[in-house]
Parts: C-alpha cells; structure tokens; sequence
C-alpha cells in the first residue's frame, strides 16, 4: 500500500458514516487522474502499465475492504454510543423523575413546615399581643393604684405637717408657760428666801433676847427642824 493510500487510510478512520465514503471517492478520483495524466504518455506502450493499473486496482480494492470494516466497526461504535447514551438519557430521565418526585415531596413537606410556622408564628403573635394587653392593663392598674397612694401620702404628710404644726405651737405655748412658772417659783423662792432671812433674823433675835440662857444644844435643833420645815413647804409646793 503506497503512502497517499495509507494517509487515504487515516483519514477515513478519522470520518463518520456518508463523510468517509464521500471523501473516499473525492481522493480515489483524483490520486487515479494525477496518476493516468501523468504517465499515460510515457506507459501507453510499456508492459509496467498495465502491472501498476493492476496493483492500483488492488489496492483501492484493499482500501475498499478496509473502508467498509472500519465503516462496520464505525457503525457499531456508534451503535454502540447511541446504547449507551440512550441507556445514559433513560436513567438520567428517570433520576431526574425521581429528584424531581423528591423535590416535590421537600417542597410540600416544606409547605406544610411553612404553614406550621405560620400557625405557630400567628399563635405566638396573638399570645403576645393578649401578654402586652394584659401588661398594659397591669401597668395601668399600678399606675392607677400608685396615683392613689401618692394622694395618700400627700395627704398623710399634709396631716403630719399640720399636727407638727400644732404641736410646735402647743410646745411653744407650753415652753411659754414653763417659763412663765419657773419665773414664778423663782418669784416664789426669792420671797421665801426673803422671809426665811427675816424669819432667821427674827428668830436669832428672839433667841438672843428671850432664851439666852438656853444651851446651843437646844438652839440648833430648833434652827434644824424649822430647816425641815422649810424644806417640806418647798417640796409640797413645787410637787403640787
């Protein structure tokens, strides 16, 4: 097999189906053309002529053979692939029905958790809403009761500022009698004090004048029992 039938060769290998015969035939009629004009003149009259037609001949046979085995063996490849990516197309459809049936089953599991949510999301909405209503209410109810008993004890205060108030007044009023009584006790004292003095002269005088010849013995205890007596006025008065 000559060198252009052997590149002839790989490039049909490379082909597929009606392009490898086409271009086949396209090669076979020109390599036989270039081949015919440019030794017809020179093989007409030689024996090797009709030798070289005969191997071409055969070779293009072989090379016929060879085409149609590798457009066979090509056929079955191809066969071969159209199985498989048929085999390939039905499971991928089928994995694609089944991810689609899956898809479908999470998303109406998820509808239904959604939905859940949502029932879930407005219950706790509206236990917040009534917990809110009820604190305000609270919140209104202490304040409420707070304004009360701040009334309260303003009036409390007002009252405790009154009966101060009062009391600082009757505590003034009986500071004032105090010291109007301590200034008459020691109005008191001072006079008796003054009489006791006189008394005292009086008695020393009497004493002196009339019992002259008593012993002091008996002067100091009648001296010592009008102290007592002094003494006893005073107590039963300032205990009145």
């Amino acid at each position: 097999m000559t060198t252009e039938l052997i590149q002839l060769y790989d490039t049909v290998s490379e082909k597929i189906g009606k392009d490898g015969a086409t271009a086949l035939a396209n090669y076979i009629t020109k390599f036989t053309n270039e081949r015919l004009n440019a030794n017809l003149d020179n093989l007409v009259d030689k024996p090797e002529f009709h030798k070289e037609v005969a191997e071409i001949r055969m070779d293009i046979a072989d090379v016929r053979v060879e085409v149609k085995n590798v457009y066979s063996e090509l056929k079955q490849d191809i066969a071969d692939v159209h199985n498989e990516i048929a085999n390939v197309r039905s499971e991928l459809k089928q994995d694609i029905a089944d991810v689609r049936n899956e898809i479908g089953e999470v998303r109406s599991e998820l509808k239904q958790d959604i939905a859940d949510v949502r029932n879930e999301i407005a219950n706790v909405r509206s236990e917040l809403k009534q917990d809110i209503a009820d604190v305000r209410t609270e919140i209104a109810n202490v304040r409420s009761e707070l304004k009360q008993d701040i009334a309260d004890v303003r009036n409390e205060i007002a009252e405790v500022r009154t009966e101060i108030a009062n009391v600082r007044s009757e505590l003034k009023q009986d500071i004032a009698d105090v010291r109007n009584e301590i200034a008459e006790v020691r109005t008191d004292i001072a006079g008796v004090r003054t009489e006791m003095v006189i008394l005292k002269t009086d008695l020393q005088s009497e004493i002196k004048d009339g019992f002259s010849k008593m012993n002091r013995v008996a002067i100091q205890w009648l001296i010592g029992l009008f102290a007592s007596l002094i003494t006893l006025i005073l107590t039963l008065y300032f205990n009145r």
